[in-house]
């Protein structure tokens, strides 16, 4: 979950959508009116000395040429990123050119981008056909939109009309992370919520589906969501539920995730992790209740084998905070007890899961705890036993090492 707000808020206004401004298969705006203010028509401006296509062939607008006004664009800025994007080898991780003199000097200058004065500029960079620009100008972008609540209108707007046409699954993902400081309402293009959660390109469908927004209007955010978990891929699917399970525990919202929690397929863990994530009455020890036996009694081991890489940390990061919670009665934090055990005991559990689960024992139940976590401080895996001799010191009864 993001660190500011919730994402969400992209999803209010599903029910009052327009087709105005839908976008077309070239990435263009039907309406001139979906246009944003900052990316009005300018002439084509030339490409730069040097340029190459985009690697993955495809220009994040469909064109070499920006749309803001040659006087908002800051031409040192434009330098310090062709120079980083040109001089330097990709990060094999993040597509980035890093680790280099070139990329420093782009990723640690702070005068030119201490003011909103350099959003411009950024803005033509993610309208460059180099994904490489594009890649450094969203990620800046990201940097920058920390110390903001909401990026402006004309910016907010000029985003909006990137995102819709960007078709980079790895530029296109950051963008994602941009709408939580785009009030879609107040910069007037509400009607674009449809176009967005429809997005073709699939890794930006998942990054909204997992985040949350503020909101206003519940019914509307459901709404959304609901959409969302009928989208064509699973993993869309399956974070859209987990943002359901974040909403206020309406009767309508309680109702969906019990609904799901029957569920037996493949989507049986993100159920449950939703169930015990929420805040309805009842629903909580019903989801941790459904766990345990995909957990330690091996009763569908075909399941939990697919299940463990993607479900063990959510286990225990639930199980965790329901014990963490002063609210919860000791009855619920034994469940969570028992759902940390069971992990530690199930076979198919990764180590560093199992680790993570030692850890949170004791917070659920400390005399209960004890006798397991001895019984670990003998275990022939070295960090697992460590991990349980740390806990226990913890007691002051630690037993001795042979």
């Amino acid at each position: 979950m993001h660190p500011r707000g919730s994402r969400l808020g992209l999803l209010l206004l599903l029910t009052s959508l327009s087709p105005a401004c839908a976008a077309t298969t070239d990435g263009a705006p039907r309406s001139p009116a979906c246009a944003s203010a900052v990316v009005a028509s300018t002439p084509p401006k030339p490409e730069a000395p040097g340029a190459t296509p985009s690697a993955d062939g495809k220009a994040g607008t469909g064109a070499a040429v920006s749309a803001i006004p040659p006087s908002m664009i800051d031409p040192r800025i434009v330098e310090l990123a062709q120079n980083a994007e040109l001089s330097c080898v990709d990060d094999d991780d993040t597509g980035l050119p890093t680790d280099c003199s070139s990329y420093y000097a782009w990723d640690e200058e702070q005068d030119l981008f201490a003011s909103d004065k350099a959003f411009p500029t950024l803005l033509h960079l993610l309208e460059h056909p180099r994904e490489r620009l594009r890649l450094l100008a969203v990620n800046k972008l990201k940097m920058l939109s920390i110390g903001i609540t909401e990026f402006d209108t004309p910016t907010g707007r000029a985003l909006v009309t990137i995102i819709k046409r960007e078709r980079n699954p790895e530029v296109a993902t950051e963008l994602a992370w941009l709408l939580s400081s785009i009030n879609l309402e107040r910069i007037g293009m509400s009607g674009e919520v449809r176009a967005l959660i429809e997005h073709p390109v699939v890794e930006f469908r998942r990054e909204v589906a997992q985040t949350t927004w503020s909101y206003d209007d519940e019914v509307l955010v459901r709404e959304a969501l609901l959409k969302l978990l009928g989208d064509a891929d699973p993993a869309v699917q399956e974070h859209a539920l987990i943002s359901l399970s974040s909403l206020l525990p309406t009767v309508p919202v309680c109702q969906l995730l019990r609904a799901h929690l029957q569920r037996t397929d493949h989507f049986a863990g993100v159920a449950q992790s939703a169930a015990a994530k929420s805040g309805c009455p009842g629903l909580k020890v019903e989801g941790f209740r459904a766990m345990l036996p995909l957990l330690g009694q091996g009763r569908d081991a075909r399941f939990y084998e697919r299940a463990r890489g993607r479900f063990d940390d959510g286990y225990v990061d639930d199980a965790r905070s329901m014990c963490a919670d002063r609210r919860s009665p000791p009855a619920l934090k034994r469940l969570g007890f028992d759902v940390l055990k069971s992990l530690l005991a199930a076979p198919a559990t990764r180590l560093p899961t199992r680790v993570t689960a030692i850890h949170q024992l004791a917070a659920c139940d400390p005399d209960a705890a004890k006798p397991v976590l001895t019984k670990l401080a003998k275990d022939p895996e070295a960090r697992i036993a460590q991990a349980a001799q740390k806990q226990l010191d913890t007691f002051g009864a630690s037993p001795r090492r042979r």
